[in-house]
């Protein structure tokens, strides 16, 4: 009865922390996307969130602040998957369309569940468990995580951020992790959605050179050609004589 009765505390303790963990991912994702919007609004060059119960690595992908862009907000999920050993197993995938070139930001809060199904302990001094996760848009990794675990079972939630420039057109979005268990038996590896948010930034046309209009040759109005004056007539006039003498009247 005793060890029935642990158990089902156990049970209970470890649903409790996934109840905790999970509006801890919301929470923290709510804060995520504020936070996004508002770089872009501020062309921060600092676009990197990292709000999450678990250290995420900085991404390496270079991205360049958008004027004025417009703001497309995403979101999707997955159900509960149970990973294969050192099998990649792909969690959520997302098409994308941009209008025009622009940037992308994902972020991914997973739910992670590794270790005995009843929830028994483990510990080593060397690894037990190994998990490995990135996002990828077209193939191209933008984050990875990699986690390498010496307790058992492991119960947590991760977040993976990301932000990554995009050209215009349509892309493939996907979020993939693959894990391993060195002690096999009796264990599992499952990963439940914590949400995924997509914010699409783009200025609205693609990045090509504007050809030039040709500037107007400007018409130059003749200029008028001045009226020579008649010329002034030269040289001496000779008056008429004037007569002299007295008149005699005639009688």
């Amino acid at each position: 009865m005793d060890v029935h009765k642990k158990e089902q505390e156990e049970f209970l303790l470890g649903k409790r922390n996934r109840i905790i963990h999970m509006l801890v991912a919301f929470a923290l994702l709510s804060i995520s996307v504020v936070a996004v919007i508002t770089v872009f609004i501020s062309n921060s060059a600092n676009a990197h969130v990292r709000k999450h119960a678990d250290a995420t690595p900085t991404p390496t992908v270079a991205v360049t602040p958008i004027a004025n862009p417009s703001i497309e907000m995403l979101s999707t999920t997955f159900s509960t998957q149970t990973l294969s050993n050192n099998k990649e197993t792909t969690l959520a995938s997302m098409p994308l369309q941009l209008a025009g070139d622009g940037q992308v930001q994902v972020t991914a809060m997973l739910d992670l569940y590794m270790g005995d199904r009843g929830g028994a302990p483990a510990t080593s001094k060397g690894s037990l468990a190994t998990l490995s996760c990135v996002i990828e848009i077209d193939e191209v990794v933008l984050i990875q995580l990699k986690r390498d675990y010496h307790r058992l079972p492991v119960d947590r939630t991760l977040g993976l951020t990301a932000t990554a420039p995009v050209t215009a057109g349509n892309h493939t979005l996907e979020i993939e992790c693959t894990g391993n268990l060195y002690k096999r038996s009796n264990s599992i590896i499952q990963i439940s959605s914590g949400g995924v948010s997509v914010i699409v930034a783009t200025s609205g046309t693609s990045a090509t050179t504007p050809t030039p209009t040709d500037t107007p040759t400007p018409t130059t109005t003749a200029t008028p050609t001045p009226v020579t004056p008649t010329a002034t007539p030269t040289g001496t006039v000779t008056p008429t004589a004037t007569p002299t003498g007295t008149v005699t009247p005639t009688t």
